[in-house]
């Protein structure tokens, strides 16, 4: 729990919740700044207020999606396409690839969920029977008062409660991946997204295939040197049937998309806000990418830039 009226104190933790990001206060005013954070895995759930009239400008390419959902007073939210204010019942899911300005009241206090953007959407694939059909990009307004948005809102509020009361099975690793999933599942059925149509679809009865099997675990623990036989036992397929099944949905050999997967996680983590000094070679190694040359070549070749430049990019005191 952090109180404090240090702008730039604040604003250096936030980054852990928002990301890049500009916090404007008007005037001479006090801020009466409360921020209580519970990081899960790749989930992360905050209460923020600021105590004064506050203008926060958040920064595209942001590591996290990010779900506003105000428990009092209200704020003005708006990116290049939409304009909304949120107050409690109304949230503000917010994509990380667009600039976003939001101004809150003195008397504003958020529930912020940040869901973190390479987890989410390979949870989202996870759930898919075919190609995900473009980038994931949610609805921005959010009515938490009926519907699949309110029972979302409701899981959310017992987690949050229970993260708030500590010392509880939160904490467990076995239970961290199910809250996170159950989190990530669910605001994807909830809020209106460009995966909707496939979800639903997926809902009104078409099965996951065995191939899916494979990807699940691919996709949920990459961090493990699974051998192609290993995922082959695991969906019920032959070897050569599985890599067919690959290359058909996937264009991609099971061990090119271990190798995706991990090269996507690693880049997620170097780009996200840090308090302390990463080391790219242990974000690697923590992947599974353990031969650090081979590795920084094929990061260049994927991404146009050196590991190092990303971390230096988004943390430049790295």
């Amino acid at each position: 729990m952090i109180h404090t009226s240090d702008l730039a104190q604040a604003s250096g933790e936030l980054e852990n919740v928002w990301g890049p990001h500009k916090l404007i206060v008007g005037g001479d005013r006090r801020t009466d700044i409360r921020l209580h954070t519970h990081q899960f895995r790749s989930v992360m759930l905050s209460y923020v207020a600021f105590g004064t009239d506050v203008h926060v400008r958040l920064e595209p390419g942001r590591p996290s999606y990010l779900v506003h959902v105000p428990l009092s007073g209200r704020a003005s939210v708006h990116d290049s396409k939409e304009r909304l204010v949120i107050e409690p019942g109304a949230a503000a899911v917010l994509s990380q690839d667009e600039p976003v300005s939001m101004r809150c009241t003195a008397d504003c206090g958020q529930l912020v969920v940040s869901l973190d953007v390479g987890n989410l959407r390979a949870h989202s694939r996870s759930l898919l029977t075919s190609q995900p059909p473009g980038p994931l990009q949610f609805a921005m307004a959010m009515d938490v008062t009926s519907g699949a948005a309110r029972d979302w809102y409701r899981v959310l509020r017992s987690f949050a409660d229970l993260a708030d009361a500590g010392d509880g099975m939160l904490d467990h690793p076995l239970m961290t991946a199910e809250i996170e999933r159950a989190l990530m599942t669910g605001l994807l059925l909830a809020q209106p997204n460009t995966y909707s149509d496939v979800l639903y679809k997926l809902a009104a009865g078409k099965k996951r295939t065995p191939v899916d099997t494979a990807i699940l675990l691919i996709d949920t623990y990459p961090q493990r040197d699974y051998t192609v036989t290993e995922l082959a036992r695991a969906a019920g397929l032959s070897v050569r049937t599985l890599e067919r099944q690959f290359r058909r949905r996937l264009g991609l050999t099971p061990h090119a998309y271990l190798r995706h997967v991990r090269f996507e996680r690693v880049r997620s983590e170097l780009m996200a806000p840090a308090s302390e000094r990463k080391r790219v070679s242990e974000v690697a190694a923590r992947w599974g990418l353990h031969h650090f040359g081979r590795f920084a070549r094929e990061y260049y070749q994927k991404y146009q830039e050196k590991p190092s430049e990303t971390l230096r990019r988004i943390n430049p005191a790295s």
